[in-house]
């Protein structure tokens, strides 16, 4: 009869499981993304999905008012988790995992983040709270040109990106369904495991902007799918008779909730997130900081 898991052993148990979902989805969805992106995209590619799964390790666990805190590395680089673990019968479930604010982590920890509160943490269930009290979001104070002039129709660009959505929502149900069954063996029915995979419905319901040409080929401009509705950009190129997908930008979050503006240290006011360029986050050194707390909030 075998013992009951410790709490590092479940959580080296919850990795290792994790790792073989994120292989399987791999996997999954290499086919859809030959069709539709250049093989050197790296948006949404998951390269290093499976590799960073595997590097995570505990830092430290805990007692917490309501079982154990368990810090590790994360399962992204220089970024942290924090699993809120509890007794569920002879073993544990995970009621709750926080990550490292990543605009704390930007700009510099401060009381006035919108996230965290100046934590350093930011908790799921303090966002959804956040969110249900912001009825209508915020409106773009300076929209920008390429989302907000006339819409330019190019029936070909229009198919691809359609057959694009299309097929990408197939390969999200399919990826639900591998999570599903992993999350089940970790996760508390309380813990909404869903929002670490994109959503279908989100899939299904983004829509074309604007077609903007460009001298490669074409940006195409969307919403629907974007984080908290925020726009995203395609970089469209030519490949023989069709077309593929070489980046992806999204579009820069501080400046969708105060306005475009030249200083802007996400995006240096260009107000797309460039991930491949010295823009977004790559634009100069944030401020020196002190990580968050390894503590719980609520550790007594």
């Amino acid at each position: 009869m075998g013992t009951n898991p410790t709490i590092e052993q479940f959580i080296f148990n919850c990795i290792q499981d994790r790792t073989a979902a994120l292989k399987m989805v791999f996997e999954s969805r290499q086919a859809y993304r030959r069709r539709y992106y250049h093989s050197e995209c790296l948006w949404d590619s998951r390269r290093r999905s499976v590799e960073w799964s595997e590097e995570e390790k505990i830092v430290a666990v805990s007692p917490s008012e309501f079982g154990f805190a368990v810090l590790t590395t994360g399962s992204h680089p220089n970024h942290r988790s924090r699993y809120h673990v509890k007794p569920s019968g002879e073993g544990w479930l995970i009621d709750e995992v926080d990550t490292d604010c990543l605009f704390c982590r930007s700009a510099g920890t401060s009381t006035d983040c919108p996230e965290c509160g100046g934590t350093g943490w930011t908790s799921w269930r303090d966002q959804s709270k956040r969110q249900e009290q912001r009825a209508v979001p915020p409106a773009r104070p300076n929209p920008n040109e390429e989302s907000e002039g006339g819409l330019l129709r190019d029936p070909a660009i229009e198919r691809f990106m359609t057959d694009h959505f299309r097929e990408r929502t197939s390969a999200l149900k399919k990826e639900m369904e591998i999570f599903a069954d992993y999350a089940r063996r970790f996760y508390s029915p309380e813990c909404d495991w869903t929002r670490w995979v994109a959503s279908v419905q989100g899939s299904e319901a983004e829509r074309i902007v604007n077609v903007v040409p460009t001298e490669e080929g074409a940006y195409v401009i969307t919403n629907g799918f974007g984080f908290r509705g925020m726009l995203l950009r395609y970089h469209l190129r030519r490949e023989g008779q069709g077309w593929l997908i070489c980046e992806v930008d999204n579009e820069c979050p501080v400046c969708y909730q105060q306005g475009r503006s030249a200083d802007c240290f996400w995006c240096g006011g260009t107000i797309w997130e460039h991930k491949n360029t010295q823009g977004g986050l790559t634009r100069g050194k944030p401020p020196e900081q002190e990580p968050p707390p390894e503590n719980p909030r609520f550790q007594p």
